[in-house]
């Protein structure tokens, strides 16, 4: 087996799995959590990841450049 598809076979087992520990530990985060806190939380995860998309690598591409500036660079 090639190491490009034992790569990806490994990428969707891994997928898999934390999305199956995720599903297995709802109950306990609503229980301890409750659903309003739980749902905030989801919430607060989307948008953050929503953000982390459209970003779109423009953070390190600004830092990146910052630096050059100030390192005298133009």
């Amino acid at each position: 087996m090639s190491l490009l598809r034992h790569n990806v076979i490994a990428s969707y087992v891994s997928q898999i799995y934390v999305a199956g520990i995720g599903i297995l530990i709802l109950p306990l985060y609503i229980k301890y959590m409750g659903a309003e806190a739980y749902g905030l939380v989801g919430f607060f995860t989307m948008l953050q990841a929503c953000f982390a998309l459209l970003d779109l690598g423009l953070t390190p591409t600004i830092a990146r450049e910052t630096a050059r500036y100030h390192g005298g660079k133009s």
